[in-house]
């Protein structure tokens, strides 16, 4: 549009215009613009724009070491050179959380490569890092009853490499991560025995080779002994080669957890790196060889040489060290917990982390079976049925894992020849009770096991034996049951009773606090019902292969017997071990006592007691756990009946033994236990006393309320029928104060309420007397649980380190 003089409207009039002509069109379309429509269909998606570039790292937030209660060490890689490798690793603290600052004196890396066994031999580790012992003489000491030494040359032992060493490069990136870079090639470190130094270990870059380390500052816990197993070659961690035989948590199992040279080496896998068949003492000439050093230590006192010659140190006998420092350890004297023939305690082969876990059946040579069979020439062939050896490759012909072969109708392979015949014959036996009911009285329902036996009442108890693998049952008159094993009278007498079978019932109640009240079996003992015995009456042999028996007495009416009972039925039976063809072997066969069977007395269900302790965890250390002529076993509630709390043997408090199973077992295993002619001090328990779990089920280990829980009989009275003349201590010092011996842990738990035992039997007075399974309170009250309980200031699962205990 143009003005009449040509010019071009302005931009600022159109816009003018057009609002004016927006008006004129709104005035005339006057009326509603009706209803909005619809919303359109969503459009189709966008494609996904590009990823931007990543953004800085945040800073890692390191602690210090010495912040942390536990460190975690991991090594994440090698790298470097073949033969000079680097290192890199990283350590974190208890939850997790990532440490820096460990210094360089703290820290030793180990370097080792697997070499294949030759000629029937094992294979072995050889350290790339050594040293040379001396071979220094110590004079004979008379206190520790140490010998004079006896090794007369130098002898090369594996060792680590400090990271302080000159040519090392050590660094801490301050985020939790480090690196070291070892001295020099990993060929050209090692020191030969004596006159050495001599030629390197050779490096094998093809070769298995594993780095380990440990951390040995003061007041650092170092939870593990990080390895990084591979090949240098190609760098793979995925092995072809292997030598991995025992797990630590075979280990741990009955150590809890291993801590040596001063606590910071504490995983096998570690171990063998120094430990290998290179490490000599010098002072014994002994080797330091894992297999020899764990085999000899645990076989200790029944090692043949040291049964022909006495536990004395002595070259050529036994097994003894000089350790660090001329520390002497002469290992002749250990008993271990369990049968050496017991492989598979160590050597589990159902465990993936150790594929060659079935060497010990597999592998046969003078090296391995020497370290128990330490009183055969195997050159001369003296004590070797078969004569001398040419070498190891005629070992595997007699003790391989495919062998036929037998001698006197015992089988010659590893395996066969470390069968335990009386393990073997107790798997063809169970014992169980089929039902307790009373003999008058209320009647029960047919499927129930544990029938209401009133006060007053006569209990009835059934019970069956049978073969587990075949199903079938036994007559009390098979042969299993009236086999007897000859003795020999031991001067002056001139008489003995042989060994004969045992099935035996015991009864006992409250499941609360067992004591049996009113059993008239003294002091505080169960009900006994003999199976095998005329005495009150035979067994009544029933249609379907259980037998039956009534107990002698009847329950008592005692306000104390509780509102529950329990049954168990325990023994072992007699039976030929020998190979078919051979004289007989009469032997014990110790069956596992029965599952518990509980019944109500006064109430109408029954109320089971406190399971507290896991025998499989009693097991890991005994693998079978038989006492009393192997006629009790495996069966830590049954210990329970007999050893309560009322329980304190001996005719007078000046003879009395006090056997309450818990004051009992913790005092066994802290090696406190001594009354009278029994002295159990010098039992060495081999795990850590802290760790209540090695023992108990979680969390059943805090203090007891002292008003529901019987105390423990320390001196009986003269009456054994009752407790009221009895000297006692307090449920919770029983317990506690069997590894809580100083007068301090004393003082504290008489200070809280707790009654200890005095020093002697002449200081007792009226005040020390705690009427035990009578009723009587106990005054003053206990109050460890207001410190000790779970969650409280001290609680004892917090206070006894449990959780840093990792295979509890």
């Amino acid at each position: 549009m143009f003005a009449a003089t040509g010019r071009p409207i302005s931009n600022s009039l159109k816009v003018l215009a057009c609002m004016l002509l927006a008006g004129v069109f709104a005035a005339g379309c006057s009326g509603s613009d009706g209803a909005a429509g619809a919303a359109g269909a969503t459009g189709a998606t966008g494609a996904t724009g590009p990823t931007g570039p990543a953004g800085p790292a945040g800073p890692v937030m390191a602690f210090d070491v010495t912040t942390a209660s536990a460190i975690t060490g991991t090594i994440t890689g090698v790298s470097g050179t073949a033969s000079q490798p680097t290192v890199a690793f990283k350590l974190v603290d208890q939850t997790g959380r990532p440490l820096k600052g460990l210094p360089a004196a703290s820290i030793r890396f180990t370097a080792v490569k697997l070499v294949a066994g030759a000629n029937g031999g094992s294979s072995e580790w050889v350290s790339y890092i050594n040293r040379n012992e001396a071979a220094t003489v110590f004079p004979a000491n008379a206190t520790t009853g140490a010998p004079a030494s006896w090794g007369t040359a130098a002898k090369r032992q594996a060792n680590a490499e400090a990271a302080t060493t000159t040519g090392a490069t050590y660094t801490d990136n301050g985020d939790g991560t480090y690196t070291y870079k070892f001295a020099k090639d990993l060929g050209q470190q090692t020191l030969l025995d004596n006159p050495g130094p001599g030629p390197a270990i050779a490096f094998d870059a093809n070769a298995t080779t594993r780095i380990g380390f440990e951390v040995r500052q003061t007041g650092l816990n170092v939870v593990n002994n990080p390895v990084y197993t591979y090949v240098p070659a190609t760098g793979s961690t995925t092995l072809t080669v292997r030598r991995d035989i025992v797990n630590t948590a075979e280990c741990a199992a009955c150590h809890d957890k291993l801590a040596f040279h001063g606590g910071p080496r504490t995983d096998v896998q570690y171990c063998v790196t120094c430990h290998n068949p290179g490490t000599v003492d010098a002072q014994s000439g002994n080797s330091l060889d894992m297999k020899v050093m764990i085999h000899k230590i645990h076989r200790g006192i029944q090692l043949p040489t040291v049964v022909a010659g006495g536990t004395a140190a002595a070259q050529g006998k036994g097994y003894t060290i000089w350790g660090n420092s001329g520390s002497f350890n002469n290992f002749n004297a250990i008993q271990f917990t369990q049968d050496q023939r017991n492989c598979t305690t160590c050597h589990r082969e159902s465990d993936t982390s150790t594929p060659q876990a079935s060497n010990w059946r597999t592998v046969a040579n003078i090296a391995a079976c020497s370290t128990c069979h330490d009183d055969i020439n195997f050159a001369t062939g003296a004590g070797h049925g078969a004569g001398g050896i040419a070498d190891d490759t005629q070992c595997l012909t007699c003790h391989g894992p495919n062998s036929q072969l037998t001698a006197n109708g015992k089988g010659l392979a590893t395996a066969a020849a470390h069968v335990i015949p009386e393990v073997e014959a107790a798997k063809a036996f169970k014992f169980e009770v089929v039902r307790i009911e009373p003999v008058t009285g209320a009647a029960c329902a047919a499927n129930v096991k544990g029938c209401k036996v009133a006060p007053g009442e006569t209990a009835k108890v059934t019970v069956k034996v049978s073969n587990p693998v075949t199903g079938t049952t036994y007559a009390l008159t098979d042969p299993a049951f009236t086999n007897t094993i000859p003795c020999t009278p031991r001067p002056p007498a001139t008489t003995c009773t042989p060994t004969a079978a045992r099935l035996r019932v015991r009864m006992a109640w409250t499941t609360q606090n067992f004591t049996s009240p009113g059993s008239g079996s003294t002091p505080g003992q169960p009900v006994q019902i003999d199976f095998l015995s005329a005495t009150g009456g035979a067994a009544v042999a029933n249609a379907d292969g259980t037998y039956s028996k009534n107990a002698a007495v009847a329950l008592p009416t005692s306000a104390l017997i509780g509102d529950s009972g329990v049954v168990f039925v325990e023994g072992r039976t007699v039976v030929n071990v020998a190979p078919t063809g051979q004289p007989a072997e009469m032997a014990e066969i110790g069956v596992t006592s029965s599952d518990p069977v509980y019944f109500p007395i006064t109430g109408t269900t029954a109320t089971a007691r406190r399971a507290i302790v896991n025998v499989q965890k009693c097991n890991d250390c005994h693998k079978s756990l038989q006492f009393h002529g192997d006629a009790r076993n495996n069966q830590t509630e049954l210990c329970a009946t007999c050893h309560n709390p009322e329980y304190a043997s001996g005719s007078t408090q000046a003879a009395s033994v006090p056997l309450d199973f818990k004051f009992l077992i913790h005092s066994l295993h802290s090696a406190t236990y001594k009354f009278g002619s029994i002295d159990f001090t010098g039992v060495g328990y081999p795990g850590s006393l802290n760790n209540c779990e090695g023992c108990h089920k979680a969390d059943t280990y805090y203090p007891v309320d002292g008003a529901k829980f019987f105390s423990t009989s320390i001196f009986r009275g003269a009456s054994a029928a009752t407790a009221a003349d009895d000297l006692a201590i307090s449920a919770n010092v029983a317990a506690c104060s069997s590894c809580h011996t100083t007068t301090i842990a004393k003082a504290h738990m008489q200070q809280n309420g707790g009654v200890i035992m005095p020093t002697d039997a002449t200081s007792l007075t009226t005040a020390n007397q705690i009427k035990d399974a009578t009723g009587a309170t106990i005054a003053p009250a206990e109050t460890c649980s207001v410190c000790h309980g779970s969650g409280s200031t001290a609680d004892v699962k917090v206070m006894h380190d449990v959780a840093s205990f990792t295979f509890r």
